[in-house]
């Protein structure tokens, strides 16, 4: 088959965007900084999956990181890999967790245990089951013929240790996918798929994919006013940034750089998707003139009448290197 589709979270840039727009001193920022490091451990844990996934794609279609819609229930999901065969539809949720993790299934919860301290997760076999009558409905949705969800759980730390009711196969170290994938092969040997049906299939997954993000500013109870400061220094933080000929200077730690004002504005477009005034963007860049403002407005927003629409795609692809 040869198809492997992996899609970077937008959340992670989102999230990535907030922490540079927010002052390190905001009351919030350590709460993003900590929500952001736990997603991108989790992204981490499912991308060092992909050796096992290189043996497969002779036997499956391998999407990760794919936001499907229900759009009759108006329901968005998220689901950390799928793998598509002519027989069956394996779903896994990776989990990048450390420690001792016992899987109370009786409870729908994950208790981990570091150095003697527990802490409690929502349970990952609850997700993943949820994933998979998700994707059922999807698939009656689109008219895909009906084929066995496989719903798995994939823990990609190899240190961590697994105790799960014997009762449960679906639960299981990276290590242990290929064996499973084997195991489900010898189970579902009936082809439920014809060529054309699973091209269709594979069609619909790709034209499907929707990740419009988070309201991070929402989920995050924060006002617009606070990630609308003026550029921040990538390597100190400090906002006594000002433009110089062709260049902004740290007025701090003498860095300097060419695009401040650019990715400021990025940033912005990809927490901000309504309309903002001129007067939001003369305060944002108050360094710079405005008809410089002007131009660059032109450059990379849309004016719907109302405001000022910032688009992400209008942005070359260096305005998000900025670092965290």
């Amino acid at each position: 088959m040869q198809h492997t589709i992996q899609h970077r979270p937008f959340i992670l840039d989102q999230l990535r965007a907030l922490l540079r727009r927010l002052p390190v001193h905001h009351p919030k920022y350590e709460e993003v900084l900590q929500f952001y490091k736990r997603f991108d451990a989790g992204f981490a844990g499912e991308q060092s999956i992909g050796y096992h996934l290189n043996f497969l794609r002779d036997q499956a279609f391998i999407y990760q990181g794919l936001s499907l819609e229900l759009k009759e229930k108006n329901i968005k999901f998220q689901v950390d890999l799928i793998l598509v065969t002519p027989y069956f539809l394996y779903i896994g949720e990776v989990k990048n967790y450390s420690g001792a993790l016992q899987f109370d299934l009786e409870r729908s919860q994950l208790i981990r245990t570091i150095e003697n301290r527990s802490e409690v997760f929502a349970c990952p076999v609850a997700q993943v089951d949820r994933h998979a009558r998700l994707i059922k409905l999807w698939l009656q949705q689109h008219k895909i013929p009906s084929l066995p969800i496989i719903p798995h759980v994939i823990v990609s730390n190899r240190r961590a240790q697994i105790a799960a009711p014997p009762h449960h196969p679906g639960i299981y170290h990276s290590d242990g996918l290929l064996k499973q994938f084997d195991r489900l092969i010898q189970t579902y040997p009936k082809r439920v798929l014809s060529k054309n049906q699973l091209a269709r299939l594979d069609k619909q997954i790709q034209l499907s994919h929707v990740d419009t993000g988070t309201n991070l500013l929402q989920r995050f109870d924060l006002h617009v006013n606070d990630i609308l400061g003026p550029p921040r220094c990538s390597s100190c933080r400090s906002s006594r940034f000002i433009p110089g000929y062709q260049t902004w200077s740290c007025q701090d730690c003498r860095i300097t750089t060419r695009n401040a004002h650019v990715s400021c504005l990025y940033d912005i477009s990809l927490l901000i998707n309504e309309p903002l005034k001129r007067k939001a963007f003369n305060h944002l860049l108050e360094h710079l003139s405005k008809q410089s403002i002007l131009r660059l407005l032109r450059q990379y927003a849309v004016y719907d009448g109302k405001g000022y629409v910032l688009s992400p795609e209008k942005f070359p692809a260096s305005a998000g290197n900025t670092k965290v």
